[in-house]
């Protein structure tokens, strides 16, 4: 088990990664990481505000994991 400053820290380096190279990032997401310390709300609210930041800035868009599907199947029916 990865302690949270871990999880936070990796969460933005990868976020950071992704906003750079234009590639997807995945914000895993499990009801029970909320339960594992009573800091997993926190956690959870400043990785999400991490997001909102790079989206509103432009650097990231937040797509649904159908919506990066479907993305893929019209460039490779392209």
């Amino acid at each position: 088990m990865a302690p949270l400053s871990t999880r936070r820290a990796r969460a933005k380096l990868g976020l950071e990664a992704a906003a750079r190279a234009g590639a997807v990032f995945h914000f895993w997401f499990h009801p029970e990481n909320l339960a594992e310390s009573t800091a997993g709300f926190e956690v959870f609210e400043t990785i999400v505000e991490e997001i909102v930041c790079a989206q509103r800035s432009g650097d990231i868009e937040v797509l649904t994991m159908k919506q990066i599907a479907d993305r893929m199947e019209e460039r490779n029916a392209a």
